[in-house]
C-alpha cells in the first residue's frame, strides 16, 4: 500500500501556473495572431467553446470601454465650464430655505438661446415662461421652479423640494461640481453596461446565425466538424 500510495503523482504547481500563463497569452494573443497567422485558427479549434465566448466578452467590454472613455474625453469640459462660469460670477449662489429662494447676485438673470430659456428672479419682475416663445425652459422665482419641455408647462414649490431635499438646498460651486460628477459617473456607467450587454448580444447572435448556416455547409463533406469549432473560428 505504501508503495502504491507513492507511485501516485501529484500535481505540479509549477507545472499549472505554466499552463495557466500559456493559456492566457494565447488568449490575447487572439486579438492579432487572427490577423496573420492561419495556425492560430487551427489550434483555437482545439480549444473549449467557452474559450471563444470569453474572448468575445472581454473584446466587447474593450469596445464599450473605449466609447466610454471618449465620450468622457468630450464630457470632461463640462466641470471646467461650471468652474469657470462661477468664477467669472456668471452663476450666483442659490440658497433654497423653507420654501424661499435666496439668490447672491443681481436679478433677474436670463440666458436665452434659440428656443430656450433660463432665469432666476425672485423679485417677481419674471413670474413665468412664455410659451409662446420658447419650447423649453426653466424659471426660478421666490417660491417655485417653472419648467418648460414636451410633456407641458410645470410648477414645483421650492417647500415640496424642501421636503424631498432637506433645508437648506445650497446650490454653489462646490456642490454643483459634486452633483455633476456624481450624475456622470452614474450615467456613464449605465452607458457602459448598456454598450457592452447590447453589443456583445446583438453581435453574438449574428454570429451564431452565420456559425449555424456555416455548420451546415461544411457538415455536408465533414461529418466530425462540431458547431463549436465553427463557432471558435
Amino acid at each position: 500500500m505504501e508503495a502504491n500510495a507513492g507511485s501516485l503523482k501529484q500535481p505540479d504547481p509549477q507545472s499549472e501556473g505554466a499552463s495557466f500563463w500559456k493559456n492566457t497569452l494565447f488568449f490575447f494573443q487572439g486579438f492579432i495572431s487572427p490577423c496573420f497567422s492561419l495556425k492560430y485558427y487551427r489550434d483555437v479549434t482545439k480549444k473549449p467553446f467557452i474559450f471563444s465566448v470569453g474572448f468575445f466578452a472581454v473584446f466587447g467590454l474593450f469596445i464599450a470601454a473605449w466609447t466610454i472613455a471618449s465620450i468622457t474625453l468630450g464630457m470632461g469640459s463640462l466641470t471646467d465650464e461650471i468652474r469657470a462660469a462661477y468664477e467669472q460670477d456668471k452663476i450666483p449662489t442659490i440658497i433654497i430655505e423653507d420654501g424661499i429662494a435666496k439668490v447672491d447676485g443681481p436679478q433677474p438673470l436670463v440666458y436665452i438661446e434659440d428656443r430656450q430659456f433660463f432665469g432666476i428672479d425672485t423679485q417677481g419682475t419674471i413670474t413665468e415662461i412664455d410659451t409662446q416663445r420658447y419650447n423649453q425652459g426653466l424659471l426660478l422665482t421666490r417660491s417655485e421652479v417653472h419648467s418648460l419641455n414636451e410633456n407641458g408647462y410645470q410648477k414645483t414649490r421650492l417647500s415640496d423640494l424642501n421636503a424631498l431635499f432637506g433645508s437648506p438646498i445650497v446650490v454653489n460651486q462646490e456642490n454643483v461640481l459634486r452633483w455633476t460628477r456624481s450624475i456622470l459617473s452614474f450615467t456613464f456607467l449605465l452607458m457602459f453596461f448598456g454598450i457592452f450587454f447590447g453589443y456583445t448580444l446583438f453581435w453574438f447572435m449574428v454570429i451564431v446565425l452565420f456559425g449555424l448556416v456555416m455548420w451546415g455547409i461544411v457538415s455536408i463533406n465533414r461529418k466530425d466538424v462540431g458547431f463549436g469549432q465553427v463557432m471558435a473560428v
